[in-house]
């Protein structure tokens, strides 16, 4: 991989239907670059293009850049062209824009020419897909492989795609016919199953038990927590009943608190392991102490409030039904809390709280 390859998020390609096109897209695959359809948010966009017998590399990024050769000799323009491009995309720098387009990760066969592989870039590009020899920044993978009578194709979701098979949609795209709406069709029908595998039709009730433990902070004191969450959910909508304990004791009171709260939960994959959950939650607060001081106000008692509270989690699966989970816990009680001695406080803790627990998550029904 060439440092600019390293450097250069994604390059807005806008290039002939021709030979010339096909070469270039070769060209900067090969330089490890990302492509996009022209006119879409890119890092750098680059036009080739042939005015006044000179061929044109305009490349635009945080400046512009021009290069020009002369168009005859063809040959020998062509050739040099494909090496100016480079060179005014290099000077034009990056801009700030990142690219917005599903990645088309291009596995070709050794079958395959160059003019195929670069006619198959330009279709992808063409049917408004990016495309790149690296799986790094791919959301589909594009299998493709030389027949008879022009090229194999079949697309999956990149994290499906095996060495060895391709179980996704195949299609065959034939020489001297159009490839570009047989290629839109086949990507974007990989593109929503993939959708589908994330987002799976709701077939059964789904459990989570979800065990945790960490700290919650109302000022001025930080106090250890424990916690059980139970999700029931079909889909990615549901609902969380919680629980949480909280050991709030100081030198002169002895204090615990339970906190029990319901309210609808919503799960989102960011990955296939990779879970971003969320809910909000209504319920009480119960607090009991007892005050080692007995001139304090009040020796011993339980106050019940209602409260309420948030939770964003990220879980991550180990497998086996197993995930650990990472949760940020914003809440709120209906006032704040205080123990006296005469005019003296003893203890204290306001209304609002903010936890974070680290927790392990077992899907029972998963």
């Amino acid at each position: 991989m060439t440092l600019f390859g390293l450097l250069v998020a994604a390059v807005a390609l806008q290039a002939p239907g021709d030979d010339l096109g096909e070469r270039m897209v070769v060209y900067l695959l090969d330089e490890n670059l990302v492509l996009v359809p022209a006119g879409h948010p890119a890092a750098v966009s680059l036009e080739i293009e042939e005015v006044s017998g000179q061929l044109v590399a305009r490349a635009t990024g945080h400046e512009v850049a021009i290069q020009t050769v002369d168009a005859e000799p063809h040959a020998v323009a062509e050739l040099e062209i494909l090496q100016r491009a480079i060179i005014a995309v290099e000077r034009a720098g990056q801009g700030n824009r990142r690219h917005t387009v599903p990645v088309v990760h291009l596995v070709a066969s050794s079958t395959l020419s160059a003019s195929q592989r670069g006619r198959l870039g330009l279709a992808v590009l063409d049917g408004g897909f990016g495309v790149s020899l690296s799986a790094t920044e791919a959301s589909l993978s594009l299998t493709a492989e030389a027949s008879a009578e022009g090229v194999d194709v079949c697309a999956v979701r990149a994290s499906r795609q095996t060495e060895s098979s391709c179980d996704g949609t195949t299609v065959h795209l034939r020489n001297g016919e159009r490839w570009t709406d047989a290629l839109r069709a086949v990507l974007r029908d990989a593109l929503i199953a993939g959708v589908s595998e994330l987002y799976p039709e709701p077939s059964r009730v789904h459990l989570g038990v979800n065990a945790s433990a960490g700290v919650v902070g109302r000022f001025p004191s930080v106090d250890p927590v424990v916690a059980v969450d139970a999700t029931i959910s079909r889909g990615a909508i549901g609902a969380r009943i919680g629980v949480r304990i909280i050991e709030a004791s100081d030198v002169s009171v002895s204090a615990r608190e339970v906190i029990a709260v319901i309210g609808p939960a919503l799960a989102l994959p960011l990955t296939e392991d990779l879970w971003l959950s969320a809910s909000v939650g209504a319920g009480f607060l119960v607090h009991s102490y007892d005050l080692t001081d007995p001139t304090a106000n009040a020796a011993a008692g339980t106050h019940v409030d209602f409260t309420g509270q948030g939770t964003v989690a990220l879980s991550y699966r180990l497998g086996a039904g197993l995930a650990a989970s990472l949760s940020i816990e914003p809440g709120i009680a209906a006032r704040d809390r205080a123990h006296l001695r005469l005019e003296d406080v003893l203890w204290a803790r306001t209304a609002a709280r903010l936890g974070v627990t680290l927790g392990i998550q077992y899907d029972a029904l998963d």
